[in-house]
């Protein structure tokens, strides 16, 4: 076996062996010797798995990330970011990943050091008009609570409306500052 087959063969066993030891059932602050390493690595490459849909206390919100875009002269537009079930089969598979890092990362207080580089990306999205530029960026949180199934039943397919949502602003880019590199 040549060099470049062992080093291909060496590289997916060791990431097998990290995806394992993310997902091994290990107790709450119970950890293993590169846990932080491994992690760094896992969340930098995208490949990190999380296992909380089946875990005792599952994501009980459904929720999803909207941007409001202010422009100079005073006009305002909705940004969604992809929703699943409004995308064809298979970007739905495409867009997985990127779901995730908006649910899982994006939304939370704790992420707050994402919110530049994601509206930063959203800006990238949105057409260029050098007579009406972008003012400002605020993302949005909406979202409902999933009931307990056991005491309200909702058929396969159902959506809640847009006016069922909870909102909450939380955060406001000012896009100069983005484009200045600044948080």
């Amino acid at each position: 076996m040549g060099i470049r087959k062992t080093a291909i063969i060496s590289w997916i066993l060791i990431h097998f062996s990290v995806l394992m030891l993310e997902v091994a059932p290990f107790k709450p602050g119970q950890g293993y010797p590169g846990k932080q390493f491994l992690e760094f690595y896992l969340q930098s490459t995208g490949l990190w798995q999380d296992w909380g849909m089946f875990s005792p206390e599952p994501l009980r919100l459904n929720l999803h990330v909207e941007a409001k875009i202010r422009y100079q002269n005073g006009g305002e537009v909705t940004y969604a970011l992809p929703r699943l079930h409004r995308l064809p089969r298979l970007e739905r598979i495409l867009m997985e990943r990127y779901r995730k890092w908006e649910v899982d990362w994006l939304r939370l207080d704790e992420s707050r050091y994402l919110w530049s580089d994601g509206t930063r990306f959203i800006l990238k999205q949105l057409p260029v008009d050098p007579g009406n530029p972008v003012e400002s960026i605020r993302l949005i949180r909406r979202w409902h609570e999933i009931e307990d199934p056991r005491i309200r039943f909702r058929e396969w397919g159902y959506r809640v409306s847009d006016s069922e949502l909870t909102s909450f602003e939380f955060t406001n880019q000012k896009v100069d500052r983005l484009k200045a590199g600044s948080g």
